[in-house]
């Protein structure tokens, strides 16, 4: 992995082997444009020639300064990018711009996004992502979804949320892709117990197929919204400070879990994975009455290897 920045100063040095490198994680610091002068990360950047994954680091240098424009090289090996918005550096267009960036990476598979976008970046060209499957939300707000609702990204089928302000922000996320949507993931966030997001999610994913979730950390599963196609459930097993372990908290709170589960609103779903540690209670007389509702409906449930 290349990271620019660390101790390369002005006069810095073309790394060996720079078109055997995958990875790059590039701060915001290295790409300032306080002068109209070529950018020596992007002179490293271009030599990066099988570059799969690149990382743009939320960093707050200061003084910095994005008074000019700048470029950025084609990446067409790209697969990754992990994008965190800078509304000031978005100005100087090129390597700081994601429209811009996106433009030049065809074969982009996996996208994650953060930050607050200003409402002056929707006006920018609407980005066309052909082999696009996996979008992952960090933090954003209303109206970077609504600029990404305006792509066009024909292979979206996995969306990962790890925070959510407020569900209905994305209504018009599944007014435009939800039917396409296959796996939803929700992140380590109590918010998606107290929003209720799947409530949200089933309303808008009429294809759902798989759901990735941390049991502790997500509403119950709503009853009320029919999901005919969903086939697997994963359940993340991460204690919070509510659930003690073992305790009859923890069970009622699995117990309302699995029952939802179990429910006839569920037809097609034939397989639980557990993820993370169950060590502590997979073993116990507890999980075995409390699992019973599913295991009756004919699930399989399955405890995932660790990698």
């Amino acid at each position: 992995m290349l990271r620019y920045g660390e101790d390369w100063g002005d006069g810095f040095i073309i790394p060996p082997c720079a078109n055997l490198v995958k990875r790059a994680q590039l701060p915001y610091s290295s790409t300032v444009t306080s002068s109209p002068l070529a950018l020596n990360a992007l002179s490293v950047i271009k030599l990066c020639t099988s570059l799969e994954v690149l990382v743009r680091i939320a960093d707050t240098p200061s003084p910095v300064a994005y008074d000019f424009a700048t470029d950025c090289p084609s990446l067409p090996s790209l697969k990754r990018l992990d994008w965190w918005h800078s509304n000031e550096a978005a100005r100087s267009g090129g390597i700081n711009s994601l429209a811009h960036v996106l433009g030049v990476a065809p074969n982009l598979t996996y996208l994650s996004i953060g930050g607050e976008i200003w409402p002056n970046y929707l006006n920018t060209p609407p980005v066309h992502l052909p082999h696009l499957t996996t979008l992952r939300f960090r933090r954003v707000n209303a109206f970077f979804v609504l600029k990404l609702c305006r792509w066009q990204l024909p292979s979206l089928e996995n969306v990962l949320f790890d925070h959510v302000p407020g569900p209905e922000l994305f209504w018009p996320l599944w007014a435009a892709y939800g039917g396409q949507v296959r796996t939803i993931e929700l992140g380590l966030s109590l918010k998606f117990y107290v929003l209720d997001f799947l409530d949200y999610i089933f309303a808008g994913c009429t294809g759902l197929e798989k759901l990735n979730f941390y049991v502790h950390f997500t509403h119950v599963a709503p009853i009320n919204r029919p999901q005919e196609s969903l086939r697997i459930v994963g359940m993340h097993g991460h204690p919070n400070s509510f659930y003690r372990v073992g305790s009859g908290e923890y069970w009622a709170h699995l117990e309302r879990h699995f029952l939802a589960w179990s429910q006839p609103a569920f037809p097609a779903l034939k397989t639980v994975v557990l993820y993370g540690d169950w060590n502590a209670v997979i073993n116990e007389e507890e999980f075995d009455r409390v699992a019973k509702p599913l295991r009756d409906k004919g699930c399989t449930i399955e405890v995932a290897r660790e990698t």
